[in-house]
């Protein structure tokens, strides 16, 4: 996820799945945030799908931030992982209005890509709506290297699996924030969708900066043994499927 532009500042998001612009928000607790995200699985040129994204919808996309029809947008594109090759996303600060943006948005491009290349190449999607748990994000460019986790949750335990992140294991992606491996961390929960119950994001300016930090914070996690109190989260969210993305809006 690069970071997505909402107002308080998401670690993108797509941290997440997601991830955006500079902000100054280290470890705030933010508002009420939603995305929409679109998950493309495609066959065919991606390069002309991006073509279409960059030069007919981006600019439609960063009007309606400005006039406030949506908190931000972000356009990824799949470095390594699974199926999707393509990730759209749209904020907002509630649900009805990811809603209501979606009808808005599809009428501002109905005119664009008049010869149907983004749905031709980028026939199928999965669609998630996902909330925003917690975010930290390092003063400055945020980098547009993400890692998403997207984790199967037990659903009888995965509150308190939101609890332990922040308590036992957030605390060692941030070190890894303040040490400048890292530009940003984030958790996101699920609200509509698919099988996945949560995303966890890693954000950096290169993938290998993403690899160090998420590497030494685990190390620093478990490297001494068993950490009961972080492995709660691990235990309760452990079944995974990790996507790098690279945020190209």
């Amino acid at each position: 996820m690069r970071n997505l532009q909402i107002k308080t500042g998401l670690c993108a998001a797509v941290l997440m799945a997601f991830n955006t612009a500079p902000v100054s928000a280290v470890q705030e607790e933010a508002p009420d945030a939603f995305i929409y995200a679109n998950y493309f699985t495609c066959n065919g040129s991606l390069a002309a799908v991006d073509k279409v994204v960059d030069e007919e919808l981006a600019p439609i996309y960063d009007a309606a931030v400005e006039d406030g029809t949506i908190t931000q947008w972000g356009w990824a594109m799949h470095h390594t992982g699974g199926k999707w090759s393509r990730l759209m996303t749209i904020g907002s600060d509630s649900v009805e209005g990811l809603f209501a943006a979606q009808t808005t948005m599809t009428e501002r491009t109905a005119d664009t890509d008049p010869d149907n290349t983004f749905n031709k190449v980028c026939s199928a999607h999965d669609d998630y709506i996902w909330q925003v748990d917690q975010v930290s994000v390092a003063d400055g460019e945020p980098g547009q290297s993400s890692l998403s986790t997207y984790l199967k949750c037990d659903v009888t335990t995965e509150e308190g699996a939101s609890q332990a992140f922040t308590d036992h294991v957030a605390p060692a992606f941030q070190a890894q924030i303040d040490a400048g491996t890292l530009t940003g961390y984030g958790l996101y929960n699920h609200i509509y969708g698919g099988e996945y119950r949560k995303i966890m994001t890693l954000t950096g300016k290169s993938f290998s900066d993403v690899s160090m930090g998420h590497s030494a914070a685990l190390a620093s996690l478990f490297g001494d043994g068993e950490n009961e109190d972080a492995m709660a989260f691990f235990k309760a969210c452990g079944e995974h499927a990790d996507y790098l993305w690279y945020w190209k809006h």
